[in-house]
Protein backbone atom coordinates (compact mmCIF):
# COMPACT_ATOMS: atom_id res chain seq x y z
CA UNK A 1 0.00 0.00 0.00
CA UNK A 2 1.71 3.55 -0.35
CA UNK A 3 1.35 6.73 1.08
CA UNK A 4 -1.36 8.32 -1.05
CA UNK A 5 -3.73 5.18 0.00
CA UNK A 6 -3.34 5.05 3.48
CA UNK A 7 -6.20 5.91 5.61
CA UNK A 8 -5.97 9.56 7.24
CA UNK A 9 -4.53 9.52 11.15
CA UNK A 10 -7.75 10.60 13.63
CA UNK A 11 -6.76 12.96 15.96
CA UNK A 12 -8.00 10.74 18.77
CA UNK A 13 -5.41 8.11 17.86
CA UNK A 14 -2.61 11.41 18.09
CA UNK A 15 -4.07 12.03 21.20
CA UNK A 16 -3.83 8.01 22.56
CA UNK A 17 -0.13 7.99 21.43
CA UNK A 18 0.88 11.51 22.74
CA UNK A 19 -0.62 10.40 25.98
CA UNK A 20 1.34 7.19 26.09
CA UNK A 21 4.85 9.02 25.51
CA UNK A 22 4.11 12.58 27.72
CA UNK A 23 2.65 9.86 30.64
CA UNK A 24 -0.54 11.70 30.59
CA UNK A 25 -4.11 10.70 30.21
CA UNK A 26 -6.01 11.30 26.79
CA UNK A 27 -8.43 13.01 29.50
CA UNK A 28 -6.10 15.15 30.58
CA UNK A 29 -5.04 16.47 27.27
CA UNK A 30 -8.58 17.72 26.01
CA UNK A 31 -9.17 18.93 29.50
CA UNK A 32 -8.80 21.94 31.39
CA UNK A 33 -6.27 21.63 33.07
CA UNK A 34 -2.55 23.64 32.35
CA UNK A 35 0.66 22.28 33.67
CA UNK A 36 3.99 22.19 31.55
CA UNK A 37 3.56 18.43 30.99
CA UNK A 38 -0.03 18.66 29.35
CA UNK A 39 1.03 22.39 27.45
CA UNK A 40 4.27 20.07 25.58
CA UNK A 41 1.48 17.35 25.05
CA UNK A 42 -1.27 19.54 23.60
CA UNK A 43 1.65 20.96 21.11
CA UNK A 44 2.74 17.73 20.44
CA UNK A 45 -0.49 16.60 18.72
CA UNK A 46 -1.26 20.28 17.03
CA UNK A 47 2.25 19.83 15.23
CA UNK A 48 1.21 15.54 14.15
CA UNK A 49 -2.28 16.42 14.02
CA UNK A 50 -1.46 19.05 11.23
CA UNK A 51 1.00 17.15 9.57
CA UNK A 52 -1.54 14.37 9.54
CA UNK A 53 -3.52 16.74 6.83
CA UNK A 54 -6.25 17.97 9.82
CA UNK A 55 -7.51 21.37 9.77
CA UNK A 56 -7.08 24.00 12.69
CA UNK A 57 -10.65 23.67 13.88
CA UNK A 58 -10.42 19.66 13.27
CA UNK A 59 -7.91 19.91 15.75
CA UNK A 60 -8.96 22.26 17.93
CA UNK A 61 -13.00 20.49 18.55
CA UNK A 62 -11.41 17.20 19.45
CA UNK A 63 -9.19 19.14 21.88
CA UNK A 64 -12.04 21.58 23.11
CA UNK A 65 -9.98 24.35 21.89
CA UNK A 66 -9.94 27.58 19.64
CA UNK A 67 -8.09 27.29 16.53
CA UNK A 68 -6.23 29.88 17.57
CA UNK A 69 -5.13 28.05 20.20
CA UNK A 70 -3.97 25.52 17.91
CA UNK A 71 -2.33 27.14 15.27
CA UNK A 72 -0.26 28.51 18.34
CA UNK A 73 0.10 25.59 19.78
CA UNK A 74 1.71 24.27 16.28
CA UNK A 75 3.90 27.00 16.54
CA UNK A 76 5.15 26.75 19.96
CA UNK A 77 5.61 22.71 19.19
CA UNK A 78 7.80 23.82 16.17
CA UNK A 79 9.84 25.93 17.86
CA UNK A 80 10.37 23.81 20.78
CA UNK A 81 11.64 20.98 18.96
CA UNK A 82 14.38 23.04 17.81
CA UNK A 83 15.79 23.63 21.61
CA UNK A 84 14.61 20.63 23.38
CA UNK A 85 15.86 17.64 22.31
CA UNK A 86 13.78 15.74 24.58
CA UNK A 87 10.74 17.00 23.37
CA UNK A 88 11.88 16.30 20.00
CA UNK A 89 12.90 12.56 20.16
CA UNK A 90 9.16 12.49 21.67
CA UNK A 91 7.28 13.95 18.39
CA UNK A 92 9.54 11.84 16.37
CA UNK A 93 8.86 8.52 18.11
CA UNK A 94 5.00 9.01 17.93
CA UNK A 95 5.23 10.25 14.31
CA UNK A 96 7.46 6.95 13.33
CA UNK A 97 5.01 4.85 15.57
CA UNK A 98 1.62 6.63 13.15
CA UNK A 99 3.43 6.81 10.03
CA UNK A 100 3.16 11.04 9.76
CA UNK A 101 5.18 11.89 6.74
CA UNK A 102 8.37 13.77 7.97
CA UNK A 103 8.34 16.86 9.83
CA UNK A 104 11.81 18.11 9.21
CA UNK A 105 12.85 19.20 5.78
CA UNK A 106 16.48 17.83 6.51
CA UNK A 107 14.68 14.61 6.67
CA UNK A 108 12.95 15.09 3.64
CA UNK A 109 16.39 15.90 1.88
CA UNK A 110 18.13 13.12 3.59
CA UNK A 111 15.42 10.60 2.17
CA UNK A 112 15.46 12.16 -1.06
CA UNK A 113 19.35 12.00 -1.76
CA UNK A 114 21.04 8.95 -0.05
Amino acid sequence: MTDTHRPPIRVKAIIASVSSEFGVTPQEIVGPRQNRNLIAARCAVACLARRAGRSLPQIGRVLNRHHATILNAERRAAQRMTVDPEFRRCVETIDRRLGCRPIFASETQEDAHP
